[in-house]
């Protein structure tokens, strides 16, 4: 028999008071009843205040600080049965950085807590949309615990929820749901369909300059990239719209028996057996015979190589050989290699041996295709292989530092030494080292990398050598897939690309901060990067894509392709997901809400296509999956024709790429979240690109958290400043890990013309905004500044972002926009220099907030397309709009012509569309275009 127990919050009379004061008369009437204990047990802790009626269920945090608790009637349950938990609740309003944790907990017989559980990271708490929510709970059999009760926390900023029912009983998960496959099409005849593909013309791909970006040609014409990743439904994705076949599992894993489906192409000779490859190239040809492809190539490799080069083995300092289970890092002390159950040593990425053996099976892949019937469909190659098959560091965790000390590392570390110093005096200048050579100098070691947190390039000494051994790693990866793409492009014998999975500053990794490296001579010349999981991408949050600095990638010549593995209603559901972590979309319109919304984002940011990637088959293969992925792809064609007869963005932000080798802290990569809720659509740069000289001018300067900023770098930043007009926002760490003394701040602010003091204490704490009166650039602002700089943990305490230095603001000639909530001490300021710029400082890296930004973008006079709270972005003749807040009106810098993404008719003309009908967790994409020169004939459009 179940133990279910339904809760719902009720109270007979209609009176709004503060907690306080509502316990103060129910104690004082002795009209307390357990209906009225779980309504009224609402607490402020650490100065919150809160406001709760019970006969709605609503409750209001007024104010920023502290938080406030409901907690509902502990229920009575048994041990040794697992319980299951459900409470539902409505987001009635919020200010940008409100947080609302859901916790299901256990109590003990004197009902105290004694464990919880509640969401798995910040992200799930930030409160992005207003709507309805239902919480799910799962507590195992081993709680024991006589009693559980839900609480639900506010935090952060001023938010208002209204509680609705709950649930607790007993029962654990339930079983997955398995997925709905459709079979294979049957095999076309191998022989006669050699035939017919050698009368093909072989394909060409290449990247070209147009219109000052790169862009992708394909049998020289301009396109953009339609693709779809998988093994089974080319024919129902070239039907809607593909013009790229991206293979997947299908004979051209070179070394290792990665899954029984994907055995190695490899025979025990060393030669290679492609065949299977060969007849997937068929079989795309006989279902899709328009389309082109791009053959994945697994690089990883077995038993045979790790026999051959044990020194090749990724280990820690102390000699422990890493294992991989299947893509991921299994770690150290595990058990060793079993290629029945997908274990195998880990590569060191730096090891010439491993690099040579993968290079001479990529050339036998290449002149395999070359001179294949089938190979006249393939315009190129895209790698894959090392940890989650991305070339990602083994580690995620700085831990250890990330360093690889296999022989073959030190060897290649050596060798890099030797190319950057050149003697050994002059290294021994750099570390300080007096009996170093350059023939036998150490990565430095664990304990030297954990004895500091932050790291600075221009100091001589332990500086020097853990910077060097941080640049190592990564600069060896990159080079790694540029000599993988340089070897296939040469081999092929005709123009082609080469893709790779690479990310930038928003998803920060200590291997991936060489982009000019990866993508240099043209070796690499498309970019790959995952969409976003969880509260990112479900309805109701701000999007999973776009999460890649695609102006950076521009600048350096190569294209960017969005990675979709968003599910359907088909895809089978994994374990180890936890928080719906894929955001499964349980309908076609949730779907369809996703896609418009993510698929949207990528294009109006100046992304060059995007692939859905169908990792378990079968996933989009229905009827109405299939007419989104058509609208989409429609959407992607729009783009390639009208992005440069549009206004171009005039805001950038300019991410520190190298920032991750000197510290583990979070750095710019904060601010994402905020400008995505801003109403700007702003170009995403590298710190770098600010010295470029085909860098365009743009009105607004966004620069967070620019930690290895240089000499250079400060000269353009001064030079902006000196212009009339120009802004420039500069957040947390600014030159402590290149400029002065590690850590500090002030010597770079300070040539900028700012004065501040710097604090190398550590420090948990966040930015109050001052009275809005202060300055007009605080209008609308409230609270904190700030997304994801909390975190609720469990009962009432608070997490804030650990900080192990800081700043505060001195300059008497600064406007104080903000001060740390602890010690008062001005955090947030903004100078105007007469007859120049504006200068806006937050000593937070995330220091803003969405409204804050906005009113930046009107001081500047850049363009906001939308007013701020909900995730709309705006570019390239994509408008996407996915509604969390306020209605959506869409504002234009010059008279637009719009179109319905889905039917491509008319749907208004002007410089603004309201888009009227869009609901809560809605997405709409509008297609616009310049309007023909001639006098307006309306305002605005609705929508």
């Amino acid at each position: 028999m179940q133990n279910r127990v339904y809760m719902s919050i009720s109270r007979s009379d209609e009176t709004k008071m503060p907690v306080r004061e509502y316990f103060s008369s129910i104690l004082l009437t002795g009209m307390l009843t357990m209906v009225q204990l779980a309504a009224a047990d609402v607490r402020d802790s650490f100065g919150s205040h809160s406001l709760f009626d019970a006969a709605t269920g609503v409750l209001e945090k007024l104010n920023s600080p502290g938080v406030t608790i409901w907690r509902s009637d502990p229920v009575p349950v048994e041990a040794g049965r697992p319980y299951r938990g459900e409470l539902e609740y409505e987001v009635l309003s919020c200010v940008p950085g409100s947080l609302c944790s859901v916790s299901l907990v256990s109590l003990n017989e004197d009902r105290r807590a004694i464990g919880s559980r509640q969401e798995s990271g910040v992200l799930h708490q930030v409160i992005f949309d207003r709507g309805p929510r239902r919480i799910e709970r799962f507590i195992p059999e081993s709680h024991g615990a006589k009693f559980m009760r839900f609480e639900l926390k506010l935090a952060g900023n001023p938010g208002k929820v209204k509680i609705g029912s709950m649930t607790v009983e007993a029962g654990g998960k339930g079983p997955l749901f398995q997925g709905q496959y459709t079979p294979k099409e049957p095999a076309p005849d191998r022989e006669n369909g050699l035939l017919a593909m050698a009368e093909l013309p072989p394909a060409e791909a290449w990247i070209e300059q147009q219109n000052n970006r790169p862009c992708l040609m394909l049998d020289g014409k301009p396109v953009a990239g339609k693709a779809y990743k998988g093994s089974r439904d080319y024919g129902p994705f070239a039907r809607s719209g593909a013009n790229l076949m991206i293979t997947f599992n299908s004979g051209t894993t070179l070394f290792w028996d990665k899954c029984n489906w994907d055995l190695a192409t490899m025979r025990t000779d060393g030669s290679f057996d492609f065949s299977r490859l060969e007849q997937e190239l068929l079989f795309i040809h006989h279902t899709a015979p328009e389309a082109k492809v791009l053959v994945t190539v697994n690089c990883d490799v077995g038993e045979d190589f790790f026999r051959k080069h044990p020194d090749s083995i990724f280990r820690d300092e102390a000699g422990r050989l890493g294992v991989r289970q299947l893509c991921a890092f299994a770690g150290f002390d595990v058990p060793g290699p079993n290629p029945a159950k997908n274990r195998h040593w880990t590569v060191s990425y730096s090891s010439e041996e491993y690099r040579k053996y993968v290079c001479d099976g990529l050339r036998q892949l290449a002149e395999f295709l070359k001179n294949s019937p089938a190979g006249n469909i393939v315009a190129g190659f895209t790698l894959n292989g090392g940890h989650d098959d991305q070339f990602l560091q083994w580690e995620y965790s700085g831990a250890r530092g990330q360093m690889d000390y296999s022989p073959a590392a030190c060897r290649a570390f050596r060798s890099y030494l030797r190319e950057k110093y050149r003697t050994t005096e002059a290294l021994r200048a750099a570390w300080l080292e007096p009996t170093v050579t350059l023939d036998t100098a150490e990565p430095f070691s664990e304990k030297e990398w954990q004895s500091r947190s932050c790291w600075n390039t221009a100091v001589p000494g332990l500086d020097r050598k853990v910077s060097d051994g941080r640049e190592f790693i990564s600069l060896s990866i990159a080079r790694l897939q540029n000599a993988f793409g340089r070897i296939l492009r040469e081999t092929f014998g005709r123009r082609c690309v080469v893709a790779t999975y690479y990310s930038t500053p928003i998803w920060r990794q200590a291997g991936r901060q060489h982009l000019s490296e990866l993508v240099k001579d043209g070796n690499i010349g498309v970019l790959f990067q995952v969409s976003g999981y969880s509260a990112l991408r479900r309805i109701g949050g701000m999007g999973a894509s776009a999460n890649f600095a695609i102006a950076a990638a521009h600048m350096r010549n190569a294209v960017y392709f969005q990675e979709l593995d968003h599910r359907t209603w088909r895809s089978q559901i994994t374990p180890g997901w936890d928080e719906h972590q894929a955001a499964e979309a349980e309908s076609p319109t949730v779907f369809r809400m996703q896609m418009l919304r993510d698929c949207g984002a990528v294009l109006a940011y100046g992304g060059d296509g995007f692939f859905y990637f169908d990792m378990f088959d079968s996933w989009y293969n229905d009827p109405e999956a299939l007419a989104v992925v058509a609208e989409t792809y429609r959407m992607a064609d729009w783009q390639n024709r009208y992005r440069d007869q549009v206004p171009r963005s005039d805001a950038a932000v300019f991410l520190d790429e190298k920032e991750r080798f000197y510290a583990e802290q979070r750095g710019g990569e904060e601010l994402y979240y905020i400008w995505r809720l801003s109403g700007l659509t702003p170009d995403v740069c590298f710190l770098d690109d600010l010295t470029n000289p085909q860098l365009p001018e743009y009105k607004l300067y966004l620069v967070p958290s620019p930690a290895t900023l240089s000499r250079g770098q400060l000269k353009a930043l001064k030079r902006i400043l000196a212009t009339p007009g120009k802004v420039v926002v500069l957040t947390g760490n600014c030159g402590t890990s290149s400029l002065g003394k590690t850590g500090c701040s002030a010597p770079a602010l300070a040539e900028l013309g700012l004065q501040v003091e710097d604090h190398l204490t550590p420090l948990e704490d966040t930015i109050a905004f001052a009275a809005p009166e202060q300055d007009m650039l605080l209008a609308g602002c409230v609270g904190k500044t700030g997304l994801t700089d909390l975190f609720l943990g469990d009962g009432n305490r608070m997490v804030c972002t650990p900080l192990r230095h800081w700043t505060s603001v001195t300059d008497p000639a600064a406007t104080v926009l903000g001060a740390w909530r602890g010690s008062g001490l001005p955090a947030l300021t903004v100078k105007r220099f007469p007859g120049g710029g504006t200068l806006i400082y937050s000593a937070l890296a995330d220091g803003v907030t969405p409204r804050f930004l906005a009113n930046i973008a009107r001081e500047a006079g850049a363009h906001l397309y939308a007013a701020p709270g909900n995730s709309v972005t705006v570019g390239c003749g994509i408008a996407a709009a996915h509604r969390l807040q306020e209605p959506i009106t869409l504002e234009f810098p010059a008279e637009m012509e719009f179109f319905d993404s889905r039917t491509g008719k008319p749907c208004g003309a002007g410089r603004q569309l309201k888009l009227t009908s869009l609901a809560l967790r809605e997405s709409q994409v509008i297609l616009y275009r310049q309007k023909a020169s001639g006098k307006s004939t309306q305002k605005g459009s609705d929508q």
